[in-house]
């Protein structure tokens, strides 16, 4: 009985080194084989103090509600043309090659109005959603919008915002 003990313990033990054995194998293959992911985020354009100033001498201070109005997105129209960033606009990831990995489009401005409590002013930004699926992931990629904008991100900062990017543009 003794020896049919052993035998049963030793083929538990050879069994559960197999299983480890395979699941680091498969681990080692998962990590091993380049990924894809969505790559999603926000160009976010910041209205500068000079525009600011110009719109309120134009309009005069803004009161402090200020609800999303069609003069707000005329403004987000505005602030994208003179930071030569639109709606409909193409988004484009690189690699270190200058490889196309992915492409996208600038998605529909929403305006963000911020009322500044000290001056009684409000201050604009306003969000260009989009989204480039299927990104295959790489050590150092270049993000371009439109011919305007190029910026270079590392795979672990991708990471750092689970690939989910906010682009800032001061006009």
């Amino acid at each position: 009985m003794e020896s049919g003990s052993r035998v049963s313990s030793v083929a538990a033990i050879c069994g559960a080194i197999v299983l480890v054995g395979l699941a680091m194998l498969a681990g080692v293959l998962v990590t091993a084989q380049p990924g894809t992911r969505t790559l999603a985020g926000v160009v976010t354009l910041v209205e500068s103090e000079m525009a600011k100033f110009d719109r309120d001498v134009r309009e005069g201070l803004a009161a402090t509600s200020i609800p999303a109005t069609d003069a707000e997105r005329r403004r987000c129209t505005a602030m994208g043309t003179d930071a030569f960033v639109s709606p409909g606009q193409a988004v484009v990831m690189y690699d270190e090659e200058g490889t196309v990995l992915g492409r996208g489009l600038l998605g529909e401005a929403q305006p963000i109005p911020v009322l500044d409590p000290q001056s009684g002013r409000t201050s604009m930004s306003c969000r260009l959603p989009f989204e480039i699926a299927a990104v295959e992931r790489k050590g150092i990629v270049t993000f371009e919008i439109g011919s305007r904008d190029r910026r270079t991100y590392t795979s672990r900062e991708l990471e750092a915002v689970d690939w989910n990017l906010e682009v800032r543009i001061d006009e």
